[in-house]
């Protein structure tokens, strides 16, 4: 981010993301601060935020406003270490936030991954409908209330049964 408008500055920027582009109006608490100075490249990181709107906020207290002049922004690389064997397909799936992340044995062996792996090339990224499963799969446990109520059922009648022949037997 670059500004201009006084010599020197020393500014404090408020950061706030609107994930919904539809509605606006909602602005969330603040996603990050930085500080904007003269003479230093100002920047900030969101960290695995899919964001498609953000709101600076400068603070000048008293100061004359700053005309910012540029906003750069920037996604670091990502690198995914894998065992692939050659002849099979493989498919990546990304972007469920409600996903649970897999646990592989390759995880464990991170210290015996060499520092230069080679790389391979990606086709274009699609998205793939229906294809990933959902976060999390509903109970097939369907069967479990009407099997307690005829329990409740059962257990009344035999109670009810129980106190009569109680009751006959005292008499």
């Amino acid at each position: 981010m670059q500004a201009e408008g006084s010599k020197f500055y020393n500014r404090n920027v408020t950061v706030f993301v609107i994930h919904d582009a539809k509605d606006s109006s909602t602005i969330n608490d603040p996603a990050t601060t930085f500080v904007l100075s003269s003479g230093k490249p100002a920047s900030c990181g969101l960290n695995e935020q899919k964001v498609q709107t953000m709101i600076l906020q400068i603070d000048n207290n008293d100061n004359p406003p700053l005309k910012v002049t540029n906003v750069t922004t920037s996604q670091n690389t990502q690198y995914l270490v894998a065992w692939l064997e050659k002849g099979k397909t493989y498919q990546l799936f990304a972007g469920n936030r409600s996903a649970s992340e897999p646990q592989y044995d390759l995880y464990n062996f991170k210290d015996s991954i060499p520092t230069s792996v080679p790389t391979l090339s990606y086709g274009p990224l699609t998205r793939v409908a229906g294809a990933m499963p959902p976060a999390a799969t509903p109970s097939k446990n369907y069967w479990l209330w009407p099997t307690i109520i005829i329990a409740v059922i059962v257990l009344s009648f035999l109670t009810f049964k129980l106190m009569k022949d109680i009751k006959h037997s005292g008499d």
